[in-house]
């Protein structure tokens, strides 16, 4: 992998002699194995050899990692800012745009991945997921379900399916409290989340939100991924139910 070639290349001195820097771009992203490698490089780093880690957020890098390392806050670009970006320079469509902002908070890079995926088909998977969470008595379906979720998508998929899940349930939220169409996020499907605001159960929205979130932090911590999404059906299950 790429943390791999980086030590065999910092392992051959430059020909000039001079020092060099390695730039490792979402480090929170790294695999396991990949962030152990890494690990290794910077407590025992080459001669006048320097990196330099990009991350949305330090705790979503290893403690050990961050350990040997001198954290330098830089200020993402504010919603409207980078919904500027992507208007001008990047030409999304207006009912696009915001949701493709508020899922990035703030990465470019991110936004601009979300643009090159399927946003469609994934957003859809969300609401499936979702769906499936309602199931009460379809054990079987949901574990069929999750085992092909889990083997068609790695963990960074994952992540991403969850933050569409809040984004849905986000909306739903309002439009059950307020019906405020104008403050949702996924405008270019209303008739899709006007259904799934129809059919969801009563439950405790702030909670249900609050596990969703926890379970994107599993995934972030190298958490085995079916376990974690079937707790989560679980949870939202048990706060889906009268007195939860």
């Amino acid at each position: 992998d790429d943390v791999r070639e980086l030590k065999r290349t910092f392992a051959t001195s430059s020909y000039e002699g001079r020092g060099s820097v390695a730039l490792l771009f979402e480090a929170q992203r790294l695999k396991a194995e990949s962030a152990n490698a890494l690990l290794k490089l910077l407590e025992e780093p080459p001669a006048e050899k320097y990196f330099v880690l990009t991350a949305n957020s330090l705790e979503s890098l290893l403690p050990t990692i961050i350990s040997r390392c001198q954290p330098i806050a830089v200020a993402a670009p504010r919603h409207a800012e980078l919904v500027e970006i992507l208007q001008t320079q990047h030409n999304v469509a207006p009912e696009r745009v915001h949701f493709v902002a508020s899922i990035a908070n703030g990465n470019l890079r991110y936004a601009l991945e979300l643009l090159d995926d399927d946003l469609e088909g994934r957003r859809k998977l969300a609401v499936e997921y979702l769906r499936m969470a309602f199931k009460f008595n379809k054990p079987v379906e949901q574990v069929e379900f999750l085992n092909q979720l889990v083997e068609e998508n790695d963990r960074r998929a994952l992540q991403q399916l969850l933050q569409f899940c809040l984004s849905w349930l986000r909306d739903a939220y309002v439009l059950k409290c307020s019906g405020a169409e104008q403050q949702i996020l996924n405008t270019d499907f209303r008739a899709a989340l006007l259904e799934l605001n129809k059919n969801l159960p009563q439950f405790d929205f702030d909670r249900v939100l609050e596990e969703i979130e926890y379970a994107i932090t599993c995934l972030e911590r190298y958490v085995q991924p079916w376990l974690v999404l079937m707790v989560l059906l679980q949870r939202i299950r048990q706060l889906s139910r009268p007195g939860k």
